[in-house]
């Protein structure tokens, strides 16, 4: 939703991350869609989960 280095994890990581779509069929996705992951520390911050699904549903998701 917003970029934000902040938040994007390390270079190493993401490249250790990165493989063919294929790789995802094992667990039963297909990669046709964008994947999105989403974490809190904080009860205080729910309305980013609630910002996220708003943006998520206005895409027709």
């Amino acid at each position: 939703m917003y970029s934000d280095n902040r938040f994007r994890a390390p270079a190493a990581a993401i490249v250790r991350g990165a493989a063919a779509q294929a790789g995802l069929w094992q667990h039963s996705i297909s990669g046709d869609l964008p994947i999105v992951l989403l974490h809190i520390d904080d009860i205080d911050d729910i309305a980013i989960v609630q910002q996220l699904l708003r943006a998520h549903m206005s895409t027709g998701g």
